[in-house]
């Protein structure tokens, strides 16, 4: 206890212990603020983003691995059926980019009407993503879409219309029940129906709602990487309303400059800890001679520098975590921004590395 007195006395121990503090209070507030714009995201991004995955390849364990994968659903992929006359056509020009020429002008049909392009959640192909509904009967079927668009005829009007599809060249026909607002255009169909329809589909498609920005980033990643077939498709589809309170644009890069300024102050924290903790073993190598001619063996004399070196952590995580712990209170009281007020993960990885710091740096201590 008399060398661990004595080391704690020192100028340079309490210069030491001042910086390691104002390092780590540091860190822990970014940290802070990084989880607490990294959950704004998370969920703006996932009241306004769709994961859709269409392939030859089934994909639905590579999803399942993530548990920010909230929900995995089937579903099937159709093209509008022109031939059905209930929703109409949206016009199309085909301009050649060359001569400014037009190729082809296809005029819209009643433009006052609900097109099936509407319902195209992917434009490419205008391909319309059909789910299963166990709230429908088996004729039935519910167009769902954000409904922007003011038209002259009330939607209403289209309900207990007939409604034709076709898939792999067999025409299925359904009745619309109902239409109703959402924010990603999609058909449902009766369960057992969808079952019959899909046992004869080659083609794996899935809608995903994930709660985590950046694992839906890592997915579209992985993915592109393993496809490589022209019909492969993945996307992450977003749509943001004006009256939503965040917007996702502003968070993203927000959290994208939090993310990166903390990694850096954390690498920044233990190229300091290690600078500081090789001091002090330096500074120690008097005494510890003085130590080893007393009496003292060679693993005692280390191992006394161990514990002087934790203490000093353990009390610089605990002085950090209490002045840390008031800031955050004072941000939530007077600034109203709602901060995780305790990261044990955090402390955790924090205690981990400067500890096999340490321990690495112990080991290798000669006392002469």
């Amino acid at each position: 206890m008399i060398w661990i007195r004595s080391f704690f006395r020192k100028t340079t121990t309490k210069v030491y212990f001042f910086v390691l503090c104002f390092l780590f209070i540091g860190i822990y507030l970014l940290n802070s603020f990084t989880n607490y714009y990294t959950n704004l995201l998370n969920n703006a991004f996932r009241e306004n983003t769709v994961l859709y995955v269409i392939g030859q390849n089934d994909y639905y364990n590579t999803i399942f691995q993530y548990k920010s994968a909230e929900s995995i659903q089937d579903a099937l992929i159709f093209t509008p059926n022109y031939e059905c006359k209930t929703l109409a056509r949206q016009g199309q020009i085909i301009q050649d980019m060359t001569t400014g020429s037009i190729i082809s002008n296809t005029p819209s049909e009643e433009l006052s009407r609900l097109t099936w392009e509407e319902l195209a959640v992917i434009q490419k192909g205008n391909r319309i993503f059909v789910l299963a509904s166990d709230e429908l009967k088996e004729n039935e079927i519910r167009l769902s879409l954000n409904i922007q668009v003011s038209y002259d005829i009330p939607l209403t009007e289209l309900n207990n219309e007939p409604l034709d599809i076709k898939y792999n060249g067999t025409e299925y026909n359904f009745v619309i029940k109902e239409i109703v607002n959402s924010r990603f255009p999609e058909i449902y169909i009766f369960r057992e129906k969808f079952n019959e329809i899909k046992e004869n589909s080659t083609v794996y498609a899935y809608k995903v709602i994930m709660n985590s920005y950046y694992d839906a980033q890592n997915i579209v990643k992985k993915l592109n990487e393993k496809e490589q077939n022209s019909d492969f498709y993945v996307s992450l589809n977003r749509v943001e309303n004006q009256n939503d309170k965040y917007n996702m644009s502003g968070l993203i890069e927000m959290t994208d400059i939090l993310r990166m300024v903390s990694l850096v102050a954390i690498i920044v924290l233990i190229l300091v800890f290690f600078v500081i903790i090789k001091n002090i073993i330096s500074e120690e190598k008097g005494r510890m001679r003085l130590q080893y001619s007393l009496g003292y063996n060679q693993n005692h004399s280390k191992i006394i520098v161990f514990k002087e070196l934790l203490i000093l952590l353990i009390f610089v995580i605990l002085i950090s975590l209490f002045i840390s712990m008031l800031l955050i209170m004072w941000i939530k009281n007077y600034q109203k921004i709602s901060l995780g007020l305790f990261d044990f993960s955090f402390l955790i990885q924090m205690m981990l590395i400067v500890t096999i710091i340490i321990s690495v740096l112990s080991l290798m201590l000669k006392t002469h």
